[in-house]
C-alpha cells in the first residue's frame, strides 16, 4: 500500500544453507554478492528471482578458501561487503580473538585476517587492502574522493572507558592502523614488547568513538530530503556494549566532514533503544542504509525489525 511499511519478509534463496550471511552488497550492474564466515556468493539476478527458490548462484570465494578451516570462529566473523570505485570487492575479516596471539600474526598479516581484503568479482586477484584493524563490521566509500571510510571495534578487558572506538579513513592500499600494538590511539599492553613493522606508519583514527558503545555498519548520505548539514557526512550505528559497568551506545551517530576530507564533529543523530535508567536495551542498532526518497533504515537484530527514518519538515519550514 505504499506506506513505506514492509508488508511481510521473505526468506531469499531458501534452499541455500547459509552461514552468518553479514555481509550483503550490490555492484552497480545488479548483482548480489553475499560475504560468509568463509565464502563468498554472488546472485546475478537476485532481484527478478528472489521469491523462487532456487536462484542462480556462483561462488566468488570458495567454501574454506576466505580463512583457513581452522581460523573460523563465532568471534568477530560477521563480514562486511562493498562494491568500490574500481568495481572490486572489499571484504572485512576480523581477527577471532580479543587479541590475537603473537605466532599467529604473520599468517593473519598475509592473508588479510584483521584487515580489509580486495578482490575482483570473479575471486581474482586477492590483496590486503587495509592491515591492522581488529574487527571491522562496517565500511563505505566516499563517494567525493573514493577514500575508504570503516569503524573498529575496541579491545575488551582494558577498563570501561579506555580504548575508544573508532572511525577510519583510508586514503591507499596496504595502510596500517595499528593494531595489535595500538587501539584508538591507546598501547596494548600484550604487544608492548613486540617489534612493530619496520618502516610502517600507524595511521591515527578520524573519530575517537565512546569506548565499548560498539561501532558497527556506516554509510555516507548522499540523499536530498535531510537537511543540508547532513549531505555528504556518515551515519553510524553503534550496537552498545555488553560488559561495560554501565551501558552505553545503541544510537545513530553522526559525523560530518571538512573541504579536506576529514572528520570535523560528531554528534548523536538518533537514540532510545537504551533505557539509561534500567540499562536495559530496547533495541541494538547494527548497519544503515538508505531508501531512494533519501530516508533511513537502521537494522536492529535485537528487536528483529529495520527502523525507518525520515525528515518531516514544518509546515514553515
Amino acid at each position: 500500500d505504499r506506506n513505506r511499511v514492509a508488508d511481510e519478509v521473505k526468506d531469499f534463496a531458501p534452499s541455500i544453507t547459509f552461514d552468518v550471511p553479514n555481509g550483503p552488497c550490490f555492484s552497480p550492474d545488479g548483482f548480489l554478492y553475499i560475504a560468509e564466515r568463509n565464502r563468498v556468493l554472488t546472485f546475478p539476478a537476485a532481484e527478478f528471482f528472489f521469491e523462487g527458490p532456487d536462484p542462480a548462484v556462483g561462488e566468488v570465494v570458495a567454501k574454506g578458501e576466505l580463512i583457513p578451516a581452522e581460523e573460523e570462529s563465532f568471534n568477530h566473523t560477521a563480514r562486511v561487503c562493498r562494491v568500490g570505485p574500481d568495481g572490486k570487492l572489499y571484504i572485512s575479516l576480523g581477527q577471532p580473538h580479543n587479541i590475537q596471539p603473537k605466532d599467529k600474526l604473520e599468517m593473519y598479516d598475509k592473508i588479510g585476517i584483521g584487515g580489509i581484503i580486495r578482490i575482483n568479482t570473479d575471486g581474482t586477484g586477492r590483496e590486503v587492502y587495509t592491515r591492522g584493524i581488529r574487527n571491522s563490521v562496517g565500511h563505505d566509500f566516499n563517494p567525493t574522493d573514493g577514500s575508504l571510510w570503516f569503524t573498529d571495534n575496541q579491545v575488551d578487558g582494558m577498563g570501561d572507558d579506555i580504548p575508544p572506538g573508532e572511525l577510519n579513513r583510508q586514503t591507499s592500499a596496504g595502510q596500517h592502523f595499528g593494531f595489535p600494538w595500538t587501539n584508538g590511539g591507546v598501547d596494548i599492553p600484550d604487544y608492548k614488547d613486540v617489534e612493530r613493522p619496520e618502516g610502517v606508519e600507524f595511521i591515527d583514527p578520524q573519530v575517537n568513538m565512546q569506548a565499548h558503545a560498539a561501532d558497527l555498519g556506516m554509510r555516507f548520505y548522499t540523499g536530498s530530503s535531510f537537511p543540508d548539514k547532513y549531505k555528504g557526512g556518515i551515519f553510524s550505528a553503534q550496537h552498545g556494549s555488553w560488559n561495560r559497568t554501565e551501558p552505553v551506545g545503541a544510537r545513530v551517530m553522526f559525523t560530518a566532514l571538512d573541504e579536506e576530507g576529514n572528520a570535523a564533529s560528531t554528534e548523536v543523530f538518533a537514540e532510545g533503544w537504551l533505557d539509561e535508567e534500567t540499562g536495559e536495551y530496547r533495541g541494538r542498532p547494527m548497519d544503515i542504509a538508505f531508501l531512494r526518497d533519501g530516508s533511513m533504515l537502521v537494522s536492529d537484530d535485537f528487536a528483529g525489525a529495520i527502523w525507518r527514518i525520515a525528515y518531516a519538515p514544518k509546515a514553515s519550514e
